[in-house]
């Protein structure tokens, strides 16, 4: 280790190393908070937080200094990897599942988990989600079964949901909070009070293979699912029966079904990598699919003003569409190390969370600044002085920003 440097809020230590990285570690548990930050071809000398901590420098005896943007870290470890997440409405909050079969709550802000794991499920969570109001949390789990806990305490509320016959991939509360639905490998979809915790009605039957994704409309009058048998389906969810013919067109089993936030579309994502989106009242494709992710696109989601799309892949990126014009919007969001299986909006749309087989989350701005963005709020580069403290002397003056004055050393 050669350098280190502390965030201003104590949220994260940086160290330049001589295997060419930068580390970031949590102080309050000594473990890393991200992958390596990786770019240099030689040792990392010299590394400084920014003021408001949102940006690490480093300084390499390759002779370059790079800027990175620290809002885009892991947020922690399970003991094994991530399955599921899902912010609160208010977006302080994010649950998170695995194979572990724990589900834990982590402060959105600081990336901090918040309480003990809460543990219930006998096998690999599948699925979690908030209720509207943020006081309550489902999960599904391979053991069959829906959980209810207490999303302040972290207590399991009744005894498990039971009904279906095989593992419970995805569930979701109804807009109003009342309600649950939860799709199942046993094809089915079911129903279920949210406060008693009871069945209603029987199962809705239509899909001719496993159930891997459901979602409830804005208005909480349909239910779109996906299937492994490649068809989107939609349900009328007072009478539970099937509304129109199966929305038809990916060409291996679907993964996962959004609603944009006015209910008049629906996304879908699928096994063979790509989004699509449809006419959620015709039921009808609307563009062409969105093609870029080259393997599986594991999961979609709208972002709150339904402007844009983000998904998460099995080639381990994140990409943003622009949902009107059905365009990828810049490059791919890498960083994870494994396929990203899940992704979701924070509800102010300024930071998408994604989750990962690397056993991460990561929390990435939308638009995270540029070196040229950061030059265009600065009046001048830093002084030779600054240089020498912050960075490194042994490392020769870079002017970071070309164009911009350079400071005076009696200026500092």
């Amino acid at each position: 280790m050669n350098s280190i440097a502390i965030d201003p809020e104590g949220k994260w230590i940086a160290a330049g190393y001589t295997d060419n990285v930068v580390r970031l570690w949590s102080p309050a548990t000594a473990r890393p908070v991200s992958l390596p930050l990786a770019g240099a071809t030689d040792s990392v000398w010299s590394v400084a937080a920014s003021r408001d901590g949102t940006r690490v420098v480093s300084g390499s005896g390759d002779g370059t200094l790079r800027i990175w943007d620290a809002t885009t870290v892991a947020l922690a470890y399970h003991t094994n990897v991530f399955t599921t997440m899902a912010f609160s409405l208010d977006g302080k909050r994010i649950v998170s599942g695995g194979p572990d079969r724990t589900l834990r709550l982590w402060d959105a802000a600081t990336g901090q988990p918040i309480g003990p794991p809460l543990t219930g499920h006998t096998d690999t969570v599948q699925s979690v989600g908030f209720s509207p109001d943020g006081t309550r949390i489902v999960s599904g789990g391979s053991d069959q079964t829906l959980r209810l806990w207490d999303a302040a305490t972290g207590q399991p509320i009744g005894p498990p949901l039971t009904g279906h016959t095989d593992s419970v991939r995805d569930v979701a509360f109804s807009p109003d909070g009342t309600r649950i639905v939860s799709g199942s490998r046993d094809k089915t979809l079911r129903l279920w009070d949210a406060a008693t915790g009871q069945p209603i009605g029987p199962s809705l039957i239509g899909h001719t293979l496993q159930v891997t994704t459901v979602a409830f409309s804005p208005d909480g009058k349909r239910i779109a699912s996906g299937s492994a048998d490649q068809t989107v389906r939609l349900w009328d969810a007072a009478t539970r029966q099937p509304t129109g013919a199966p929305l038809t067109g990916h060409t291996n089993a679907v993964a996962s079904v959004a609603f944009s936030p006015d209910g008049k579309r629906i996304a879908s994502s699928g096994l063979d990598q790509t989004v699509r989106l449809w006419d959620a009242v015709a039921g009808k494709p609307t563009g062409a699919p969105l093609t870029g992710h080259t393997n599986a696109v594991w999961d979609v989601a709208f972002s709150p003003d339904g402007k844009r799309i983000a998904s998460s892949g099995g080639d381990q990126t994140v990409r943003l569409w622009d949902a009107v014009a059905g365009k990828p919007m810049g490059a791919p969001l890498t960083g994870h190390a494994n396929f990203v299986t899940d992704v979701a909006f924070s509800p102010d749309g300024n930071r998408i969370v994604s989750a990962s087989l690397d056993s991460t989350l990561k929390m990435w701005p939308i638009f995270a600044p540029s070196v040229e963005d950061l030059c265009a709020k600065l009046p001048s580069n830093m002084s030779h002085k600054q240089w020498r403290e912050t960075v490194q002397a042994r490392i020769d003056y870079i002017e970071l920003c070309p164009g911009l004055p350079i400071s005076p050393d009696n200026s500092d």
